[in-house]
């Protein structure tokens, strides 16, 4: 967390006041993102929500989650259109998922109430 309320500069917040921080790696540690950057396209950075991550995987067993789904659902992402690098995946039996840019250079895969 920031010590001092920061103003932010440029893009689509220019001029809003950041009063905290939650970091990419306070995140990945406390469990509210999932590093999958080995498991979906795009090298390092990749993350998704535990939301999302939940959603999208399955255990058929101990010690072992199936990804198919989640794969599926990232990909199918990717090739919609990106509006200002957010790409936004609506499916009739999913619900609405977003893959939009994140700190670490990568993206992450959410449900917008997540955001």
């Amino acid at each position: 967390m920031t010590a001092e309320p920061r103003k932010i500069e440029g893009g689509p917040w220019d001029g809003f006041e950041v009063i905290s921080e939650y970091t990419d790696a306070q995140a990945v540690e406390d469990g509210e993102l999932v590093d999958v950057s080995g498991t979906v396209p795009g090298g390092r950075g990749q993350r998704v929500t535990r939301h999302a991550w939940a959603d999208l995987t399955r255990s058929p067993m101990p010690g072992l989650t199936d990804v198919t789904l989640l794969t599926s659902v990232w990909a199918a992402a990717l090739a919609v259109p990106e509006d200002d690098g957010w790409h936004v995946l609506d499916t009739p039996k999913l619900g609405t998922f977003w893959l939009i840019p994140n700190e670490v250079g990568g993206l992450t895969l959410m449900r917008p109430e997540d955001y």
